[in-house]
């Protein structure tokens, strides 16, 4: 470095500070301070400029087609040194060229770079003896690892284009690409229809294009004859649906009416296909009779054929109803009659309580379906209604006639007073004689409840009971709650006329407080005994002690009252101070606590030293003398304390009793 300004060479006072040059550090370097300090100088010095020299970093990368597979990766270089490449070995496909920054003379942080260069190839498409290529490049320079694209190929008529012999993805080496094909083939479909079979020769035929198919023989179906092949299948360029023709056979069906009936629509002589169906005529049967159909069937007509009608005379249903009165107990209640002839009544027993009249219709000479019903006249019976004992008969008919089995009419019913009407004693229905009916009841009930209300809790016996009218209901056990007392019930419940409901009465307790001021007080103001409700504070009374004692409060609390209480009075004697005459004592004499000094005149003056009375007040003592008005600079704690005056030399002594707690 060189120093490019300031004193280089300096006189400086014993004790005093140098002043430093500035310094600029030669390339490369950098100025790091002096090897000496040159304050507080008291000795010539040679104070010498210190230098670091300056590295870089120069990091080699292999980028993104190659490794690093030997040397140093990053390189710490001084200035203006030279960093040594690593080794790089390129990936496949790839050539390494060298690095993207040179790194000689190193002046600065330096990444370096792995540079590369890609491989190639030559992929040739050929169109083969079949077709030819019409779109696209049949000879393409490939990068390693890429892929060729293949150019369009069109096959030669009659053959298809299947693909290439070698894969040309990935290339990794030169290639030749040669164009597939298949000759086209056909399907022949020889199609036998529906009026014949294929017995011999194959119905489905693949062919080359352009060739030829093999009919197979064909034999036709009862009813048809084989006229040969709807398409020709020579020179096949196309699939194929061959079908063979036939022409049918025909059958003349001759239909006849027979002797009970005529036709009178319709064809009555027809030709028919083999196999096919012929259409009957219409055909009118003959009064009485029904036409049931032909003789022979005329479907699937393989042959000249006659067909004659066929007849049923007709019969019809003759239905005897009983109905709901009577059974049939002989004869048939269904017959079957044929047109013109006559049914048979079958024989009937009689249910009680009706009488056989006649049928409703005739039943001879049949020409159709119907229904004879048996006619009955009913029987009359006879109802009489009775009040009873406890009620009586308000409207309605009291002597009511029915039919057999019929239903009476309840006329209306009114209890007595304390009955309720409950049916009758006979059932209404099914009357199949004289009958008496009477009139039912039982004694009205009533429901009495019991509630507790809100300030107690039923104990024992029913809060809900049934009680008969007039009889009286039996009342439950309550408990009442703690400051109440369960007094009876909101109202009576004897005699029962209707249903009632009978709530618990109570009243709330009340306590007696007494205030008993004792032997050594009285009561001077406010009320010694007192009645306090349940949980409420009694208010004590004022009490004023008797000489010589002190009020101190009560022996027992008196809120939140729950039963009688009896409250004393509490009290404490009051302690008296006694005045000492004043003395004089010795200098050399020491007064100490609990010491009394001696009574006379003829001892030198002494100082007393007072006690530590930190924990007891002047307040607790009664002051009777009037000498000490408050409270004085040290307190009272047990015993017998000495006071010193603070303005004489005459000591005044006090003795000090403390009181002792006397209850009563």
């Amino acid at each position: 470095g060189i120093i490019n300004s300031g004193t280089a060479v300096q006189t400086i006072n014993y004790g005093g500070n140098a002043t430093a040059p500035t310094i600029t550090a030669n390339p490369g370097w950098t100025f790091t301070g002096w090897d000496t300090a040159f304050t507080n100088v008291t000795t010539n010095l040679s104070v010498t400029a210190q230098y670091s020299q300056i590295t870089y970093t120069v990091t080699f990368t292999a980028g993104t087609h190659g490794i690093i597979n030997s040397g140093t990766a990053v390189q710490m270089i001084n200035y203006g040194g030279n960093a040594t490449a690593p080794t790089t070995t390129a990936n496949p496909g790839w050539t390494f060229t060298g690095w993207d920054t040179a790194f000689t003379n190193v002046t600065t942080n330096l990444t370096v770079t792995a540079q590369y260069s890609q491989i190639t190839y030559t992929v040739t498409f050929t169109s083969g003896t079949h077709g030819i290529i019409n779109n696209g490049t049949a000879v393409q320079t490939i990068n390693y690892g890429g892929n060729a694209t293949a150019p369009t190929t069109t096959a030669n008529p009659g053959w298809t284009f299947t693909g290439w012999d070698t894969a040309f993805t990935n290339v990794t080496s030169n290639l030749t690409v040669t164009a597939q094909y298949n000759i086209n083939t056909y399907t022949i479909t020889f199609n036998v229809g529906a009026h014949g079979i294929i017995n011999s020769g194959t119905a489905v035929q693949t062919i080359n294009y352009g060739g030829n198919a093999t009919a197979p023989t064909i034999t036709a179906n009862p009813g048809w004859t084989f006229t040969g092949w709807d398409t020709a299948f020579t020179n096949v360029t196309t699939n194929l649906s061959v079908t063979a023709q036939y022409s049918q056979i025909t059958y003349t069906v001759t239909f006849t009416a027979g002797t009970h009936g005529i036709i009178n629509s319709g064809t009555a002589v027809q030709t028919i296909n083999y196999g096919g169906n012929a259409t009957a005529p219409t055909i009118t049967a003959n009064p009485g009779w029904t036409f049931t159909g032909w003789d022979t069937a005329f479907t699937n007509v393989t042959s000249n054929l006659t067909v004659t009608a066929q007849y049923n005379i007709n019969t019809y249903t003759i239905t005897f109803n009983v109905g709901a009165h009577g059974i049939i107990n002989s004869g048939t209640a269904v017959q079957t009659i044929n047109y013109g002839g006559n049914a048979v009544a079958p024989t009937l027993t009689i249910n009680p309580g009706w009488f056989f009249n006649s049928w409703d219709k005739s039943f001879t000479n049949v020409t159709s379906n119907f229904t004879v019903n048996a006619l009955f006249i009913p029987e009359i019976e006879v109802v009489t209604f009775a009040p009873g004992m406890h009620g009586a008969l308000l409207n309605g008919n009291t002597v009511q006639p029915l039919n057999y089995n019929g239903t009476a009419v309840a006329p209306i019913v009114t209890a007595n007073p304390g009955w309720t009407f409950t049916g009758w004693d006979k059932p209404l229905n099914n009357i199949n004689s004289y009958t008496l009916i009477t009139a039912e009841y039982s004694q009205t009930q009533y429901t009495v409840t019991f509630v507790a209300g809100e300030h107690g809790n039923p104990e024992k016996g029913n809060m809900l009971q049934t009680v008969t009218s007039g009889a009286d209901a039996a009342a439950p056990s309550i408990a009442a709650e703690p400051g109440w007392i369960f007094t009876g019930w909101d109202r009576a419940f004897n005699n029962i006329t209707g249903d009632l409901t009978v709530t618990a009465r109570y009243q709330q307790a009340v306590y007696t407080v007494t205030f008993d001021p004792g032997s050594h007080g009285t009561v001077t103001d406010g009320f010694a005994k007192q009645f306090i409700a349940y949980g409420q504070d009694a208010i004590a009374p004022t009490v004023t002690a008797e000489p010589d004692w002190i009020f101190t409060g009560w022996d027992t609390t008196f809120a939140d009252a729950t039963t009688d209480l009896t409250v004393k009075a509490q009290y404490e004697l009051v302690t008296t101070v006694q005045t000492i005459p004043p003395v004089m004592l010795d200098a050399s004499l020491n007064a100490t606590e609990n010491q009394l000094l001696p009574d006379t005149t003829a001892q030198p003056l002494i100082t007393a030293t007072p006690m530590d009375v930190t924990n007891t007040t002047a307040t607790d003592v009664k002051i009777q003398t009037g000498l000490i008005a408050g409270k004085p600079s040290f307190s009272l704690i047990a015993g017998i304390i000495v006071c010193s005056a603070c303005f004489c030399l005459i000591i005044t002594l006090f003795i000090l009793r403390f009181r002792s707690k006397q209850k009563g």
